[in-house]
Order: C-alpha cells, then structure tokens, then sequence
C-alpha cells in the first residue's frame, strides 16, 4: 500500500480532491456591469477580471497561484485582475479543501481550462461577429484581433454576444512556451491590502446586530458536563444569555460546553470565566504524558499489533550479520498547531438557514458536517470562507464552525461569532500525535551499510479518530509515511505499528507522518 496515495484519498473524502474539467456554470449580468461566463471568471465592462478561486488562503498565496494559471489561459493583463474566496459549494467549484499542499498540483488542469474555455468563447463570438474564421482571430491581452487586419475587439464589448454560449467542456490550452505568467514571480495580488491592513480575517467578520460568545469546553478529554450555575455570568454588564452547545462525536469531534453570548467579546469572555461548571471525567484512568510514555515504552516491548512492511528476512539478517548492531529510540511529544489566528466563526441561523463565514481549510466537509450535526438539509447551510490567519492543518477540523452552528441554532435569529482564546486553543487543538520510535540497524561487515533495519513505532494514530476509510481501517499505515517508503536500499527491512489507545484529539500537523519518520 502507498501510503502517500493513501492521503490523496483522505483529502478527496474530505473535500480536498480535484474537479477534473471547468465547470459550465453562469452567472447572469448584474445591473448590466458583469458577467460570469463560468464559476470562475467574472468579466466587468471596464476592463476588470475576478477570478473566483475554490481553494482557502491562509498564507500560502493560492489566489495568487490559482489566478495566475487562470488568467494566463484566459488571456488578461495581469493588473486587471482581482481574486475572491469561492464559498462551499462543490457542485459549482469542485472539490475544496486545501491540504497536502495540493492546490496547484491538483487544480493545475482545471483553472488552466477555466481561463482557456473564457478565452474560447470570445475567440468564437468576435469571429462570428466579423464573419471571419476562428483559426484568425487571437486572444492578447484583453483583446481579439484579427491578425491579417490588425482589427481587434475588447473582451468588455463582446460580454453580451457570449452572454448565451455554451461553455467549452475541453477547450485548447496555450502552447507552454506562450504562457506569460506561469513560472515568473510576483507578488500576492492583495500584498498591498495586506500591508495596510485591510484584510479581513475570520476573526474581523462584522454583521449588523452581531452578538458575541465565549465557551467553556470540558477540560479532560472524553469527559462529559454535569450542570452549571451561570448567576454570576449573568451579573456582567452585556450578558446576553447561556446556551449549552452539546458534544458532536464522530469527525466533527465537538466536545461538550457551555457559552456565554455578550453585546461584546470581552463581555462574553468575563461571563465563561464566571461559569460554575461541574464537569464529570470519563471512565477510567486520565491520560498523562508521563503514563502514556510508559504505555508507549510497554507496546514496543511487545509485538507489533500491525506489521506494516517486510522486505527479505530482516530477524535472520540481523542475527547472522557480522558487522555492529545500532539502536536508537525517538520519542516525540503532543503538539499543538498555535496558528496566529485563534479559532473563529460567524454563524446565524434564521428563517430555517444557516449561513456560516468561517476560517476554514475544508468548505465542503465543514457544510457536511454542520448539515448533519444541526439536523438541516445541505440546501438550507451555506458556508462562506474567510481568510485564514495561518492554519498548518489545524482548520482542517471543524470543530469550531460545528460549535458556531449549534450556538446559533439554540440563538434562532441574531448573528453571534464565537471566539476562542489563545489558551483555548492551547487546550482544545487537534494536536500532533506522540510517538515513540524503536529502531535498529545490522551493519554490513565489509562496507558497513545497512543489511538489516526495523522500525517499530507506537502512536495514538490520527486516523484512529475518524471514519473516514481507508485510513481509519488500518491508521498506522498513514503514520508510516516516510518508514515504509524509505528512500534508502536496504535488503531486508521491516515496518511495524502498534496502536497506543487515547482519547486526545489528533489533526493534522504540517508535513503530518513525515514530521516523525
């Protein structure tokens, strides 16, 4: 099994594949000043071009990128263009979550053939237009001409004859040497927002009337609430109300809490703070690093619950070599992703709906789940992105926009953001797992390379979190990423796994199995 191959797969589950062609989709002229010809490019009769990018920024300049391959294709000047954050919906974008440093990878193909298939189509109305054959008529830079006679149309005066077309499915892509933007470096299109300050983030949504809510979580993993006394929160000046929002098990991985809603962050946060909460622990023994390296340690000791690679007879090989025995041991601790931007999101429901404006890396996962944890058909959760103040596979989750969505629903009407603090995070993250690593290495005599390697490592396993197949069907060959497909030649090898049972939440950390192997 490829366990690389094995996260593609998790990242299509959860919303982070490829949509293998542009999508036809339109958008009529609005107040005669627009048009989108597809679900990607907007077309404005100044000039202007916004290119609709489906992936989450969070840093790593995506609209930048994606626009860049789009608007190469599509045949604009670079100045004229501008980029927004598509919302969920994967029927228009395709799939959207951003991880695995997959946007420009995967999407190559697709925003290529989104700009390309644009550019057809003005190609075809200019030529009809002009009654000339369409082979004549070129795209540059804003602009059809007719090369034989130098005459040429602007994109803004052909928008109504393209206003009824058909959109290509398999449209002609540039020639690599033609392409003016792809491989040249420039800056972030929004740099200059940026550097003023006028980008807004997760946590800077504003909307009319808007409430503010801070929640106390459970703060022994896997523990449940077993009342509370909020008559002091009550006593905080902008105390609104407090809501019990309910622990989502599953993938959504909400735990239990209870917010307090204020007419201010501050108000709400004074209000959690005053919260008398009885909180009952979990069956069993509470976890600790200590007990749970000393569980660690015992699993290594035993055999391999799961022994996921065997090249040659690693045993035999390391008994009968007859150069030096190596061992080492690699422990590794939680960690927690500490993004800049603390968990957020904005989050009304009224009239039956639900509309969410969140930080999120995962749009469609998080509509599935937010669908499913509010009991509403998908049609009635709309979920838009916001910019994300870094992430490192912390927002993969949604945890936070699922806490949001139930708080909002208990509201019935008035738009509330929740906001985390930095020690809510801190708490609440979905961490790297722990590990530890036994490894050893039998020398060949002779030129002393490796004749023998074991690796055997214990882990929580972030899959063992979640159902989302294959992965969870047999997680520790996800945490082998980097031992199973060791880049090294060696004869005879093994890759073993054992499971260390916890109840800590696990995510995604940055470069996730390779961090440890």
């Amino acid at each position: 099994m490829n366990a690389r191959l094995d996260r593609r797969r998790f990242l299509a589950a959860t919303g982070a594949g490829a949509l293998s062609l542009s999508i036809p989709w339109r958008q009529a002229f609005a107040a005669e000043d627009a048009l989108a010809p597809s679900a990607f490019v907007t077309l404005f009769r100044d000039g202007r071009v916004e290119l609709t990018i489906p992936r989450s920024e969070m840093g790593q300049g995506i609209l930048t990128a994606l626009s860049t391959l789009i608007a190469d294709e599509l045949e604009v000047p670079w100045e004229q263009v501008s980029a927004r954050q598509a919302g969920a919906d994967a029927t228009r974008y395709g799939a959207q979550g951003t991880g695995g440093s997959a946007s420009v990878r995967t999407r190559y193909m697709d925003m290529r053939r989104a700009g390309a298939a644009v550019r057809e189509m003005l190609r075809t109305a200019a030529a009809q237009v002009w009654g000339l054959p369409l082979e004549q008529c070129r795209a540059v830079q804003g602009s059809i001409v007719h090369e034989p006679s130098g005459r040429s149309m602007s994109y803004q005066s052909l928008l109504d004859a393209i206003a009824d077309m058909p959109v290509p499915d398999d449209p002609p892509l540039k020639p690599l040497n033609q392409l003016r933007l792809v491989g040249r470096s420039r800056a972030h299109l929004d740099l200059e927002q940026i550097l003023r300050a006028e980008v807004e983030y997760g946590i800077d949504q504003r909307q009319p009337d808007m409430l503010y809510a801070a929640a106390a979580r459970c703060p022994v993993f896997g523990g449940s609430l077993g009342g509370y006394d909020d008559s002091a929160a009550r006593r905080v000046p902008g105390y609104r109300a407090t809501v019990e929002i309910p622990a989502v098990p599953g993938n959504a991985s909400v735990p239990p809490s209870v917010a307090v809603v204020a007419d201010n962050s501050w108000a709400a946060m004074r209000g959690r703070d005053a919260l008398e909460i009885d909180w009952l622990p979990p069956d069993g023994p509470l976890e600790n690093d200590e007990d749970n390296s000393a569980r660690m340690a015992a699993l290594l000791d035993a055999p391999a619950g799961d022994e996921l690679l065997r090249i040659g007879d690693p045993e035999n090989a390391a008994l009968t070599g007859d150069g030096p025995l190596v061992t080492a041991e690699y422990a590794l601790p939680l960690l927690a992703h500490a993004s800049l931007e603390p968990q957020n999101c904005t989050a009304r429901y009224r009239d039956g709906r639900l509309k969410l404006w969140t930080p999120s890396q995962t749009p469609n996962f998080t509509l599935a789940l937010a669908a499913q944890a509010t009991g509403l058909d998908p049609e009635r959760v709309s979920v838009e992105i916001t910019r994300i103040g870094g992430a490192f596979g912390r927002r993969l989750n949604a945890d936070f926009s699922i806490e949001a969505a139930l708080l909002a629903k208990q509201l019935d009407g008035p738009t509330v953001q929740l906001v985390w603090t930095r020690e809510d995070d801190l708490r609440h993250d979905f961490y790297r797992p722990c590990a530890l690593h036994r490894l050893s290495a039998r020398l060949d005599g002779r030129g002393g390379e490796p004749l023998a390697w074991d690796h055997h490592f214990t882990t929580p396993a972030i899959f063992s979190n979640y159902t989302l197949p294959p992965n969870s069907d047999r997680p520790g060959m996800y945490e082998a990423t980097g031992a199973v497909d060791l880049p090294y030649k060696v004869p005879n090898r093994r890759c073993a796994f054992s499971l260390l049972e916890s109840r800590t939440p696990l995510g995604w950390w940055r470069a996730v199995s390779t961090t440890h192997t």
